[in-house]
């Protein structure tokens, strides 16, 4: 029985992976129980409702047509237990403690002849608070995908909404499902879309040749319409191409990032990983959306430029070299998937040069406001930052071959990746207790030192900073600096007007009236009167409807 075939991005994805650059993005999550729940309880609830769903039970498996392609199929002999690991922390179960877990496990592969996920149930937290890693490879589902993934496990449903994210850029609005298809060069296992000569398609299909002889005989309309949309998906992939090699920095090198790598025998042992949590306070950024009409993931991202400068100008790295280029996925998924959606990636991205060589922290949203806005009016489908796109056109033959070298020169292209995950606009609950802090996990391209994952929720956005300490070994110095960046941003919260105090009396006698009478107060229906300008609130409207947006924000 056929199964679902990976598209060029998924194969990219999985040739990417080694030893030394294991392609894993996680979510951990931290929960706070009223009460002490069992591990076994914790088990027994995982067990059950991540095996139903069928992302979880399947593993890959190779195809003869085409060569070297590869499908989703059911595991025959799957075991949700032998995917459930339980650690309990020795004492005092600090935070550090687990981070540094959480690292060591998302450094390791994950088993190809099995489905590619792994769930770790981690307890002694001395707060008495439990955490849940769930680790998946990339090849089976993006940032915002994963998201809907991972809320398999909840008590209740949870969905992705408009309201309540405080991210908003990584996903871009939906195209129609010829554009989508168009755009992934991918097709259903039940007839022919658009954007690719049916012919051509089926060869290396022979079980769908049958169904197939009526589309080929439909007329040449059909025929003519596939051609020209075939045209313009090549002249867009060409203009692609083109923007990345006009963006690759052959010379100019970010001090973020570390040289390339050239190819060689593989380490035997996992790479060393470290994982840094920061939270930012998610009053001080809409003080600061609202001051300067700004989206969000545009507030991060110059915080995160601030601290980078402030990072690199206390240490021996200095300000020098080639601005860091972040990289931020754009999810092409549309608003009404489900968790039960097929697994796999369907994304492009952006490029924005991070100006920490700009002292002023208000100049610095400036800069990366209008970087941002050009990206969003190219649109996902242009630019440099769109090359996730090349590699849906690419046979999975020549995966095994640029996929590698690809990866030992991303930092040509950037230098981090920013994945702006948006979260629930509830609060998820385990087992009844609430979930207080996701971060999201992404995976570290071969040389880069830093990856940077931002989750929002109602109350709280997360950063996670990936990092690889022998590129760059000072990632707690930047965590600290990241709080101070948004502080340089945020205007003080407007202050809390207190009553009128009375008139102290034990200066003067009762019975004596005063020397000079106070004016009297004006009627609140005198024009004349005004609310002092230090008690006034900025309101909080939206950006103008003349800037383009991914995503609708509060």
């Amino acid at each position: 029985m056929a199964g679902e075939r990976l598209s060029g991005l998924d194969m990219a994805f999985l040739k990417l992976d080694d030893r030394t650059a294991p392609m894993n993005i996680g979510a951990l999550m931290i929960f706070e129980p009223d009460h002490p729940v069992g591990v076994e309880k914790l088990v027994r609830l995982l067990s059950e409702r991540m095996s139903g769903f069928p992302q979880f039970r399947q593993r890959l498996r190779s195809t003869a047509l085409p060569p070297a392609a590869a499908e989703w199929v059911e595991d025959p002999q799957f075991q949700v237990e032998a995917h459930i690991r339980v650690c309990c922390l020795p004492p005092p179960g600090t935070r550090d403690q687990l981070t540094e877990y959480t690292a060591s496990a998302m450094a390791s592969q994950l088993n190809p002849a099995r489905p590619l996920w792994e769930a770790h149930v981690i307890t002694g937290l001395s707060d008495g608070r439990f955490a849940f890693l769930l680790k998946t490879h990339h090849a089976v589902t993006d940032g915002q995908g994963g998201v809907r993934l991972f809320s398999a496990m909840y008590d209740e449903p949870t969905a992705l909404g408009n309201e309540g994210n405080a991210l908003a850029c990584d996903t871009a609005t939906a195209p129609s499902a010829t554009a989508r298809s168009s755009a992934a060069g991918s097709t259903a296992t039940g007839g022919p879309v658009a954007g690719a000569p049916v012919a051509w398609r089926l060869l290396p299909r022979p079980d769908q040749w049958l169904s197939a002889i009526p589309t080929l005989v439909a007329g040449p309309s059909l025929i003519a319409g596939q051609l020209v949309e075939t045209s313009r998906r090549t002249t867009r992939e060409l203009g692609i191409a083109a923007s990345v090699l006009r963006r690759a920095r052959l010379s100019a090198v970010s001090s973020v990032v570390g040289k390339p790598s050239l190819p060689g025998k593989q380490s035997e042992t996992p790479p060393e990983r470290r994982l840094t949590l920061v939270q930012l306070d998610p009053g001080a950024v809409r003080r600061v959306r609202q001051r300067h009409r700004v989206m969000t993931h545009e507030v991060v991202l110059a915080v995160l430029a601030g601290a980078l400068r402030d990072w690199l100008d206390s240490g021996d790295r200095g300000l020098g070299g080639a601005a860091p280029r972040a990289l931020i996925p754009v999810a092409l998924r549309p608003d009404a998937a489900g968790p039960g959606q097929g697994p796999g990636n369907n994304l492009s991205g952006y490029l924005c040069d991070l100006p920490v060589s700009e002292p002023d922290p208000v100049r610095r949203l400036r800069a990366v406001r209008v970087a941002m806005e050009r990206n969003k009016a190219a649109g996902p489908y242009r630019g440099a930052g769109a090359f996730p796109l090349l590699a849906h056109s690419l046979p999975a033959a020549v995966h095994h071959l640029v996929a590698p070298l690809a990866g030992r020169g991303a930092n040509l292209l950037f230098d981090i990746v920013v994945s702006n995950i948006p979260g629930s606009n509830r609060t998820p609950r385990l087992a009844g207790a609430p979930m207080r802090e996701l971060y999201g996990i992404v995976p570290l391209a071969r040389g880069h030192g830093l990856s940077v994952a931002v989750t929002s929720g109602r109350d709280f956005i997360g950063i996670a900073l990936h990092s690889d300490p022998t590129i760059q070994p000072g990632i707690t110095a930047l965590s600290r600096a990241l709080p101070r960046a948004l502080a340089d941003l945020a205007p003080p919260p407007p202050p809390v007007p207190s009553p009128r105090a009375a008139l102290p009396t034990e200066s003067r006698p009762a019975t004596t009236p005063p020397a000079t009478p106070l004016p009297a107060a004006p009627a609140a229906s005198d024009p004349s009167a005004s609310t002092p300008s230090s008690l006034s609130v900025p309101s909080a409207a939206a950006p103008s409807n003349r800037r383009t947006s991914t995503r609708t924000e509060r």
